[in-house]
C-alpha cells in the first residue's frame, strides 16, 4: 500500500523478512530496534548494501530474489514513530511492552497497532501501557502466528524465507476512532497474497485459543512431575513420549478453556468460534500427518510433524539430561500463556482444577510465584509483574477483560 507509515518493530528474522516485504509492496518503513547496537549493526549493514534489504523466497517453484529499500533503520522511537499508521510488532511477547513505552507518545487515536504474534494477553498489555482512554480510540489486530518460516542469510541484507503459511488466524479490535488504514486489507497489501488474512471472532479467542499455553506445559508437566531426580541419559522424546496419562490431562485443561469461551460467550454475546479444543485444533492443523486419530495422545504420538523433538534437557558434568525449567516453554509459555488465561476464568468466576494443578507445578519448578495458594489460589502473586494475566494491569472486571469501556 503505497505511502503508508510503518514502524516494524524488532531486528530478528521475521521483522527482516517484514520490512521487505513492506517496502516493496510501497510501504514508508521505519525499521525499529532497541535491543543493543542492533539497529546500528543493521543500518551499517544495509549502507555495505547500497541501502538494500535482499528478500529471497519461492513462488510457484520459482526462486526470486528482490531488493527492498527501508526509509529508516533506527533505535530512536521520536523517528521511527513520526505520523506512523500502523505499528508492526514482530518480536517475542516479552519485548512487546519496551515497544509500545517507548512508541507511546507517537501514538495516536487511529493508529493501528499489531501483534504478529500478538499472543496471549496482548489487548491486556496494550490497555494497561496505553491507558483506558487512549486505548479505546486505537485498532489493535492480533494474529496467532508469523506468516512465514524464514532464516537470516546476512544480517541487516539478506533475508530467506523458507515458507510461507496460506492462511493465517486473527482478529481485530476496531477503535472508537477510525483507524488512518483499513488495517486487514492494509497488512495483506503489505504482506502480499499469502498468507490469506482471516480476521474474525472477538480479540479474546485469539488469547484462550493459544495452544502452547496447555500443550507445552501439560507435556513438561506429564513428564517430569514424577521425577526422581536422577539423570537421564538421553532427552526423552517431547510428542512422542507421551502417555494416555498425560494426553487425558491435555484434554481436560483444552476442556477447560473451552468452558470458559463458552460462558463468555453465552453471558456476553461475543463471538468466540475460534477457541477450539485440542484435538479439534490437531486435526484441522496436522490431519493429514497423523496415522492414528484414535486418542489425543495418539495422535499426538503419530504426528510426522513432530517426529524426533526432544524435551529441553540440560547435560551435566556427568554427561546426564535433567530437565530445564529455563527453557521457553515454561519462561513463555506460563507468564505469557497459561497464567493469563487463568486470570481470566477468574474474573469469569469459573473454577479450573486441571489449569491450577499444572500451574501450581510449573511456578515451582521456575521459583516464581504468580498464582498465590495462600489467597485460594487467586492470580495475585509476587511475580505477577512478570505475566501479562489481566489482573496485572489492574482489569478487574468483565468489561475491562473484553475492552468495553464501563459506563
Amino acid at each position: 500500500m503505497s505511502g503508508v507509515k510503518v514502524v516494524i518493530c524488532g531486528g530478528g528474522n521475521g521483522a527482516h523478512v517484514a520490512a521487505g516485504l513492506a517496502a516493496l509492496n510501497g510501504a514508508d518503513v521505519r525499521m525499529m530496534s532497541t535491543f543493543s547496537d542492533e539497529a546500528e549493526r543493521i543500518s551499517a549493514a544495509l549502507a555495505a548494501n547500497n541501502g538494500l534489504l535482499r528478500v529471497t523466497y519461492t513462488d510457484a517453484g520459482t526462486t526470486k530474489e528482490l531488493d527492498a529499500k527501508l526509509s529508516v533503520v533506527t533505535k530512536d522511537p521520536a523517528v521511527a514513530g513520526k505520523d506512523v499508521d500502523l505499528i508492526l510488532l514482530v518480536v517475542p511477547a516479552f519485548a512487546h511492552a519496551g515497544y509500545l513505552r517507548a512508541l507511546l507518545p507517537n501514538i495516536t487515536p487511529g493508529t493501528v497497532i499489531c501483534g504478529m504474534p500478538g499472543s496471549p494477553g496482548f489487548p491486556f498489555e496494550v490497555d494497561g501501557i496505553l491507558g483506558p482512554e487512549l486505548s479505546a480510540q486505537v485498532t489493535l489486530m492480533d494474529w496467532a502466528t508469523l506468516p512465514w518460516a524464514c532464516r537470516l542469510l546476512e544480517f541487516g541484507r539478506h533475508v530467506e524465507v523458507l515458507g510461507t503459511k496460506e492462511s493465517m488466524r486473527g482478529s481485530v479490535r476496531l477503535g472508537t476512532v477510525p483507524s488512518r488504514v483499513d488495517p486487514v486489507p492494509c497488512l495483506q497489501s503489505l504482506l502480499g497474497q499469502r498468507p490469506v488474512l482471516n480476521a474474525s471472532g472477538h480479540i479474546l479467542g485469539i488469547t484462550l485459543g493459544s495452544v502452547n499455553q496447555i500443550v507445552h506445559l501439560a507435556v513438561m508437566y506429564g513428564q517430569w512431575y514424577n521425577w526422581d531426580g536422577k539423570g537421564l541419559p538421553e532427552s526423552p522424546l517431547f510428542y512422542q513420549g507421551i502417555n494416555e496419562e498425560t494426553g487425558s490431562l491435555l484434554n481436560s485443561m483444552s476442556a477447560e478453556i473451552c468452558a470458559l469461551a463458552k460462558k463468555i460467550s453465552d453471558t456476553q454475546g461475543v463471538d468466540l468460534k475460534s477457541v477450539l479444543h485440542i484435538y479439534d485444533w490437531y486435526m484441522d492443523c496436522y490431519g493429514k500427518d497423523i496415522s492414528d486419530k484414535s486418542t489425543l495422545a495418539t495422535s499426538m504420538r503419530t504426528n510426522a510433524s513432530y517426529r524426533g523433538l526432544r524435551h529441553p534437557t540440560v547435560v551435566g558434568e556427568d554427561g546426564l539430561h535433567r530437565p530445564n525449567y529455563g527453557y521457553r516453554y515454561m519462561t513463555e509459555d506460563v507468564p505469557f500463556g497459561l497464567v493469563i488465561t487463568k486470570g481470566i476464568a477468574e474474573i469469569f468466576q469459573l473454577p479450573t482444577p486441571n489449569i491450577d494443578r499444572v500451574l501450581a507445578w510449573s511456578q515451582k519448578q521456575m521459583g516464581k510465584e504468580f498464582v498465590r495458594e495462600s489467597a485460594g489460589g487467586r492470580v495475585c502473586g509476587s511475580d505477577i509483574g512478570m505475566t501479562r494475566a489481566p489482573q496485572r494491569y489492574g482489569l478487574t472486571t468483565v468489561e475491562q477483560v473484553l475492552g468495553v469501556p464501563k459506563q
